[in-house]
């Protein structure tokens, strides 16, 4: 009692700093461990994309496009998170199209020479990295946070992009919310602690209300379908955003682009807890009387 009388200072000093390398240590082993569930799944399918100044990116490609029809699969992840999280995408592939996944720059094996980390950054990232393949038509599929940068895609390029599947997509930014430990892993004296794809992740989720209003405005823009395959039971990213985006498209007067695909029972982790359904929204959007007509037309 005595010792907790005299350094109740240095305890208040300590605990904190030892709770700040607690987490510090915690996050670090989750980042090592998706590195790791990275690394088993892509030998030899690994490309490097180097845009000076910008970022270099390291893609991830698999199968390839149909000569007639010149279609891709373009895979966009979350946040934080990397190309793996389409490693079941690529073992089962979707017959006569190019698979393409990158890491997202500042996450997995990507780097970033300056990062924003904005909707508009990471929208110009997707579309360096289909300029890979300038003759190929894509669908643009996004996961988490990768579903505003697929649809923003979509709307800046309807030239590249046929079509786009969200999964679990964010959309509505009157859902985005910022919790006060967000700001203070923003802190400079914090965030050196906060391995880098984390911090990446969370500057860029402080950022995503005001990029999905800016987003909002450019909807009346659109003109490819849209897939929202979405799980009920989804806690990180609620269902309700498919009714955002559905009454959204109504007002302006495009509902006739939009698909609804919502699982009951089901949560955020689609693309690797329920795979085959991913295939299954592209055979959805495919069947989308608009496909074809945009296809013969690009």
């Amino acid at each position: 009692m005595l010792f907790l009388q005299r350094n109740w200072l240095m305890l208040v000093v300590l605990l904190p700093i030892l709770g700040l390398g607690l987490v510090s240590a915690l996050l670090h082993y989750a980042e090592h461990m998706m590195r790791k569930h990275g690394e088993a799944w892509h030998d030899g399918l690994t490309r490097i994309l180097d845009i000076p100044d910008r970022y270099q990116l390291t893609l991830y490609s698999k199968g390839s496009a149909d000569p007639t029809s010149g279609m891709g699969l373009l895979f966009i992840h979350g946040s934080p998170g990397d190309a793996s999280n389409f490693h079941q995408q690529f073992e089962t592939l979707f017959p006569n199209f190019l698979h393409l996944a990158y890491d997202r720059p500042g996450f997995g094996k990507s780097r970033a020479a300056q990062s924003p980390d904005n909707l508009s950054w990471h929208t110009q990232a997707a579309f360096d990295v289909i300029q890979t393949h300038p003759n190929t038509k894509w669908i643009a599929i996004g996961h988490s946070y990768g579903g505003p940068v697929a649809m923003n895609l979509a709307i800046d390029h309807p030239d590249k992009i046929i079509g786009v599947i969200q999964i679990g997509g964010a959309m509505d930014p009157s859902l985005e919310k910022v919790h006060v430990l967000q700001k203070i892993a923003g802190w400079s004296i914090v965030s050196w602690i906060i391995p880098k794809s984390f911090r990446h992740s969370n500057v860029e989720l402080i950022n995503l209300k005001p990029d999905l209003v800016e987003l909002q405005k450019k909807l009346k823009q659109l003109q490819r379908p849209v897939v929202m395959l979405h799980g009920t039971d989804d806690s990180l990213v609620p269902v309700s955003n498919c009714r955002y985006m559905s009454n959204q498209l109504e007002v302006q007067q495009l509902s006739d682009l939009l698909i609804l695909d919502i699982r009951d029972g089901w949560n955020h982790f689609i693309p690797w807890q329920n795979p085959a359904s991913v295939h299954e929204a592209v055979r959805t959007l495919l069947s989308h009387p608009t496909i074809h007509f945009i296809h013969d037309a690009l």
